[in-house]
């Protein structure tokens, strides 16, 4: 049990550590970083349906009832959109707000911490959960929740300079909610030692919050792409993130 705790803590460590991403984007043209998440987020679109559908949802029906994985699954769709549609109304809310308040930091940036910390924390219980159905499950997973953090950083840290953080601030406190990862991954790991068949329905549950992500966040985006080559090389990309999930779980053994 003591090197899988670690090698949890390794991985959500390595997964806040993202969050400094942000900084590397300063000296980078609009259309430079355009470029760059053109490519990662399709790759993350790949990376999180493989992962659903060819490691984790697999996972989960080989130890748990079908009815009951399904359920998580759905269980796992219908919680991310509600947890997105209340962060984005509470937003929307407060921002159309704002010219009525004098904060020196607008609203909006306090609420983007509050919502991607949120986040970290279901993907620390995720990545901890996922450790405990097997090797190639956890780094399948990981690797997802990885290519998706990049451009949701980038984003992220966007949002807290716009909002009137310095860019000392803003990678501080964009930091601490990544820390969220590790508290989350800490639960994770007690509840799965502790309660019998937590690691199976957890496995449903990401698997749910992976499709929504990849569904009505990332393929969404992909959508706005209306040249022929660059949308085939977005599809290319998307391939490549499901090969990748399908070849570690080839590759990687189970136990």
């Amino acid at each position: 049990m003591v090197p899988v705790f670690f090698t949890i803590l390794l991985v959500v460590f390595i997964i806040s550590l993202i969050s400094f991403v942000g900084i590397f984007t300063l000296s980078m043209r609009q259309e430079q970083i355009r470029r760059i998440l053109f490519y990662i987020v399709s790759f993350a679109a790949g990376s999180l349906l493989g992962a659903a559908f060819l490691d984790l949802l697999p996972e989960a029906l080989e130890t748990g009832g079908r009815e009951s994985v399904f359920a998580l699954l759905l269980i796992g769709i219908l919680t991310s959109f509600v947890i997105e549609k209340f962060l984005f109304h509470y937003h929307c809310h407060h921002h159309g707000k704002q010219h009525k308040d004098h904060y020196h930091i607008k609203p909006v940036g306090f609420l983007n911490l509050i919502g991607d910390g949120v986040h970290n924390f279901i993907d620390g219980i995720v990545v901890a959960g996922s450790f405990f159905a097997g090797p190639h499950v956890g780094i399948s997973t990981s690797i997802a929740i990885i290519a998706h953090e990049i451009p949701q950083e980038i984003s992220d840290f966007g949002v807290l300079l716009h909002a009137g953080f310095t860019r000392a601030r803003a990678l501080l406190f964009n930091f601490l909610t990544a820390c969220m990862a590790i508290v989350g991954a800490i639960i994770g790991f007690i509840f799965s030692t502790t309660i019998e068949s937590f690691t199976t329905y957890l496995v449903a549950f990401a698997a749910g919050n992976f499709v929504y992500i990849a569904a009505s966040d990332l393929i969404p985006e992909l959508h706005h792409e209306t040249d022929m080559r660059k949308s085939f090389l977005q599809f290319v990309m998307l391939v490549i993130g499901i090969l990748v999930i399908l070849a570690i779980k080839i590759y990687v053994p189970e136990q």
